[in-house]
């Protein structure tokens, strides 16, 4: 039960919902496609449709309530800010999410 003026339950509710975003962007990482040196296909089609794959991602996180997604032209730095934690990287979105995930999952819920 959540009442007004409750800081606690809301601190809660906020760490919660937080866990519930990291959850979301696990699975979308995990829907990229990865290369493997032992398939047929050959490099420029994969990165192809790991750019397709990413834009969509970067569609997805947009969509969040509150996120502020933003990434360099050359796409290596980038400033995540979901659920009241920020995460900035210069190793690229995939990684810069991963770091995000694993810092609200050990971070205090706040």
């Amino acid at each position: 039960m959540i009442m007004k003026g409750d800081g606690m339950s809301v601190a809660l509710f906020g760490g919660m919902a937080r866990y519930a975003v990291a959850d979301n962007l696990q699975r979308w990482l995990a829907a990229l496609p990865r290369w493997d040196p032992g398939a047929t296909e050959a490099w420029g089609p994969f990165v192809t449709r790991y750019n397709e794959a990413e834009a969509l991602l970067l569609q997805l996180i947009g969509k969040l309530p509150g996120a502020r997604l933003i990434v360099s032209s050359g796409g290596r730095s980038v400033h995540l800010a979901l659920s009241g934690l920020a995460v900035e990287s210069s190793v690229g979105l995939t990684s810069t999410c991963r770091i995000w995930i694993a810092r609200a999952k050990t971070g205090p819920i706040q």
